[in-house]
């Protein structure tokens, strides 16, 4: 800033000329100066000197003029003069910004307090234009509010809820662009059966209004509103994925009445495509004033309406995958019932095949013993054989269908997997001799003496396995071998093999070999079996967790892996005795899984009497309901007192009667006597229990 002093009479002439001359240089240098720059009389507020580049931007002397009718258009002074005005006697400079509605500028000035020649005091102001750079910071605090908005617009599209997302998101442009009121419009089909094609109309779906904004969304006009024949433009236009934009008092008469009724005055239309397919529209109106949309912002305004496509074109899909899977729910429901209904007629026929068929068998046995005619002798083997296939063929139908239904039910406790691979080789042993064939059992050290099984299908599978294999094995040998990999501290990988010296599995039929009714060889004596048993195994063997594998070479054997994960470790087992009163067995099931942990006379006595009695009856008379009626005597007593062998002994036996597996039966009346003198001897040191005769 500079100061000019005006010249006393005391001066001397020559002074006062050099002060003109100084002053008339300074006027000439601010001419040239690019700047605005000039002089106001702080008392009335009129221009007393203004530079080339003032009187060029106004057009015309504004010497005399006051600031605020020339360059602010106003009839009294702006607060920004007033202000300057109250510095009057101060020394610093005083900034403010103006804006001038005449040139659309915006203005950074200074100003200050000089002397000027003729005036007590003058206001001397430098105005800098910073319209660009309004413009820019303007342009930049535009697209932060755009970036901010898009990104909340964003977090509402990911809200289940379709309306209160695609509400949010309108919210949130509203807020974005200020416009006065947003709005979606979605297209409809209908069917004109007079003309008998289809046209397209639109309805108002959602909207977001800014303050003092009259709503259209209960407009009864928008609700179906036809695009032809006024608004086919629209249609032409915004199918193509263009853009509408501008002010309505430019737009063809056949839309203007429309648009104004709703007090329009700017619009910018947006489409918005689902599965290239045009959806409807994203509209902005401007009801309060004219507006133009930039480029910039309609590219900002395309992305968002490509997001709500986006999000309707997926809660579309997922409504039709609702709709698919309502419908498969529907048809699974439909199946699994008529899948009970199966699996509830499979298992009444059973039973009411079953039934008679027990009689016969067991009669048939007992004529075998009887009938001294071979001749006769052979019938009677005939009808008691071809009974034992027919409960073969029904208890694998019925497995499947158990399965199948999903009502076979995995109940692990602990057992000692080593007593239960030996109960399977004695089952099987006087088939393996009868074949010359050797049955052989490997357990590594490194299995647990327990482990958290479900024991009944480890059995089961077990039984299928070395079935076949001593079915299908003529020569060598057949062989079960187990392993236990411990993983973590109580849990461990169970592996389990099957392995034989037979004809093996050619590769045809190791693909279809898991498959239900399938039979690899049925060359030689007829059907060997139901074509069921692999199929059930499988299936056990996926309920535990495990995975089952086939290893086969033609002509040199064949190999099943099981393998179970995770298997748990046992330890100490519980018991609860008839009193409700917890025990515990220790680790070593082999010694006192004997043990009598209730009332040790009640249990002796019974199987002394009683017991005994019972046993000898069940033996003698074959029929299922014996046998299994004297399973459930024996786990009532082993359950109630605590006798863990009579507990387990009596649940294999009841199952071996609901399976009607007549071998397992056999074999498991077999054991009895062994398993009593067992008990006797812990209790009597093999003195008082030394008889032990149950014929």
């Amino acid at each position: 800033m500079f100061c000019l002093k005006e010249a006393s009479e005391e001066y001397p002439q020559k002074e006062r000329r050099r002060n003109y001359k100084e002053y008339q240089q300074i006027l000439s240098l601010l001419d040239n100066v690019s700047e605005l720059i000039y002089v106001i009389d702080p008392k009335n507020y009129k221009v007393i000197y203004a530079n080339k580049t003032v009187k060029d931007l106004w057009n015309g002397e504004v010497v005399g003029e006051t600031c605020y009718e020339v360059m602010q258009k106003l009839h009294v002074p702006c607060g920004k003069c007033e202000n300057a005005s109250l510095r009057l006697n101060e020394e610093e400079v005083y900034r403010f910004e103006t804006y001038s509605e005449k040139l659309d500028r915006y203005y950074l000035k200074e100003a200050k307090m000089i002397d000027w020649p003729g005036y007590e005091k003058a206001r001397l102001e430098v105005a800098i234009d910073i319209s660009e750079v309004k413009k820019t910071q303007k342009d930049l605090e535009e697209r932060i509010r755009y970036e901010k908005e898009l990104a909340n617009v964003s977090q509402q599209l990911l809200k289940e809820d379709m309306e209160e997302a695609l509400q949010g998101a309108l919210v949130h442009l509203q807020r974005a662009t200020h416009a006065d009121r947003v709005y979606i419009f979605e297209n409809a089909m209908e069917y004109d059966p007079a003309a008998k094609t289809r046209r397209v109309y639109t309805r108002y779906a959602y909207e977001a209004c800014g303050a003092e904004v009259e709503p259209q969304i209960d407009n009864p006009a928008l609700q179906r509103f036809d695009l032809e024949p006024d608004f086919e433009r629209w249609k032409e236009v915004l199918s193509q994925d263009i853009p509408i934009s501008g002010n309505v008092e430019d737009f063809p008469e056949s839309e203007v009445e429309t648009l104004k009724s709703q007090g329009i005055h700017s619009i910018l239309v947006i489409p918005v495509f689902v599965e290239k397919v045009w959806y409807g529209f994203l509209g902005f109106d401007e009801v309060k004033q004219k507006r133009e949309w930039n480029d910039q912002d309609i590219r900002i305004l395309n992305t968002a309406a490509d997001m709500m496509g986006s999000y309707i074109e997926k809660k579309k899909r997922e409504t039709a995958m609702e709709n698919s899977q309502k419908k498969l729910r529907i048809a699974m429901k439909n199946a699994q019932e008529a899948n009970r209904q199966k699996s509830e007629f499979i298992a009444n026929m059973s039973h009411e095949i079953r039934t008679p068929m027990n009689a016969i068998i067991g009669f048939a046995e007992i004529l075998e013993k009887e009938i001294d005619n071979p001749k006769h002798k052979d019938y009677i083997h005939s009808v008691r054989q071809g009974g034992e296939n027919l409960l073969t063929l029904m208890n694998d139908i019925l497995d499947l269908s158990k399965i199948e239904a999903g009502v076979v039910k995995i109940e692990k406790r602990q057992i000692s997997l080593r007593r239960l691979i030996e109960e399977i080789r004695d089952i099987f042993e006087l088939r393996a001799s009868q074949k010359n064939l050797k049955l052989q059992i490997e357990i590594e050290e490194d299995v647990p003496k327990l482990l958290w099984i479900d024991q009944t299908r480890i059995r089961q599978i077990l039984l299928n396995l070395v079935g076949n294999a001593l079915k299908f094995t003529e020569k060598g040998f057949v062989k079960i071998r187990a392993g236990f990999e411990k993983k973590e501290d109580r849990y461990g990988r169970l592996q389990i093999e099957v392995i034989d010296s037979g004809k093996g599995i050619p590769k045809r039929g190791q693909k279809e070999i898991f498959k239900p009714f399938v039979q690899w060889d049925t060359s030689e004596n007829g059907s060997r079996g139901t074509g069921l048993g692999l199929t059930i195994t499988k299936n056990l063997v996926e309920m535990l967790e495990g995975e089952i594998e086939l290893f086969s070479v033609p002509r040199k054997g064949t190999r099943f892996e099981l393998s179970f994960y995770p298997v748990e470790i046992g330890g100490e087992k519980v018991y609860v005795n008839r009193e409700g009163k917890e025990g515990y067995l220790s680790e070593d099931v082999e010694s006192n899984k004997y043990t009598i942990n209730g009332d040790r006379k009640l249990v002796l006595e019974y199987l002394e009497n009683q017991g005994k009695w019972e046993y000898r009856r069940v033996r003698n008379s074959a029929f299922f309901q014996d046998i299994q009626s004297f399973g459930k005597s024996l786990g009532k007593l082993g359950e109630g007192q605590g006798v863990p062998v009579l507990t387990e002994y009596a649940d294999q036996l009841i199952e071996s009667t609901e399976r009607f597996d007549i071998e397992e039966m056999k074999h498991l009346l077999g054991l009895y006597p062994n398993l009593i003198q067992r008990i006797k001897e812990r209790y009597y040191g093999g003195k008082k229990g030394e008889n032990t005769d149950c014929r």
